[in-house]
Parts: C-alpha cells; sequence; structure tokens
C-alpha cells in the first residue's frame, strides 16, 4: 500500500515541479501546444493551419468546396517541400521580391500593402505566414519553370 502511495505522490510531483520551473517559459510553452506535424524540421501548429485556411480565404484562392484543416495542413508541408527544393536549387526568392509581390495582391485587391497587412492581422494572420506561402509559391514556379525549361527544345521554323 505504501509503495502505491509512493508511486502515486511521485506522478503527481513530477508533473507538479515542471509546470513550476515551466510557468516560466510559459509563452513559449504555449506556442509548442498543438503541434500537429513536423515537415523538414519545421513545426506545423494548428495556428499556422487555421492562418492558411484564412489566408487563402482572404486571398480569394479557396478550391470549390472550401479548405478542410487536413487540406490545410497538407499544403503546409507541401510549402516546406518546394522550399526545401528551391533552396537546394538556389531559387529561393528574395525578401525583395516577396515584399513586391504583397504589393501586387494588394494593388489587385484595390488597398495599400499596409491596409492588406491591417486586414490580415485582424484575422489572426501574420506577416510571416503571408510571407512564407507567397515564397513557397514563388519557388515552385521557378522549380517549374526550371525543370521544363531544360526540356523544352525550339528550332527556328
Amino acid at each position: 500500500m505504501n509503495m502505491w502511495r509512493s508511486i502515486l505522490a511521485a506522478a503527481f510531483a513530477v508533473p507538479l515541479a515542471i509546470g513550476m520551473v515551466a510557468g516560466a517559459a510559459a509563452p513559449a510553452l504555449a506556442e509548442t501546444q498543438g503541434i500537429v506535424a513536423v515537415a523538414n524540421d519545421q513545426p506545423i501548429t494548428e495556428r499556422d493551419i487555421s492562418q492558411r485556411i484564412e489566408l487563402r480565404k482572404i486571398l480569394g484562392d479557396l478550391p470549390s468546396g472550401g479548405m478542410s484543416r487536413q487540406q490545410a495542413l497538407q499544403n503546409l508541408i507541401d510549402d516546406q517541400v518546394k522550399l526545401l527544393e528551391a533552396k537546394r536549387l538556389m531559387l529561393v526568392p528574395s525578401d525583395a521580391e516577396i515584399s513586391d509581390r504583397m504589393q501586387r495582391i494588394a494593388k489587385g485587391m484595390n488597398i495599400s500593402r499596409d491596409e492588406l497587412l491591417a486586414k490580415l492581422k485582424k484575422e489572426g494572420i501574420s506577416e510571416a505566414s503571408v510571407r512564407r506561402y507567397l515564397q513557397a509559391s514563388v519557388a515552385f514556379s521557378r522549380i517549374v519553370a526550371a525543370k521544363y525549361r531544360e526540356a523544352v527544345q525550339a528550332t527556328p521554323a
């Protein structure tokens, strides 16, 4: 009986001690909670999934029928793969190119870049999330172009 009591006491004491130590690091702990996947050593959280769905909704880039959380997760995983391949091929777009892309999107929505960012922020979407989305999109376009540029042979008529 005493053995079980000791085991139960230890079982409750360890999480309590960890909680007290982690109390100071609560913001960091909160950010790690909700990790649903890891792609190329990058965690993907529930928040990332929610932001992706909202971002695509605001940009008018949702597939017909909307986007499920599973589809958004797959989208985020695909982006990590695209970015890794773009790095390998040295085709990653610069920050200036991503800023230019954001400016063009805002112009297409008849708002300024700052208004676009404010609208996204209001919906809980960080600028970093938008930049990652656009970086993967531009990188993938470059990967496809590079692949087919080598395969296309043009001859004079």
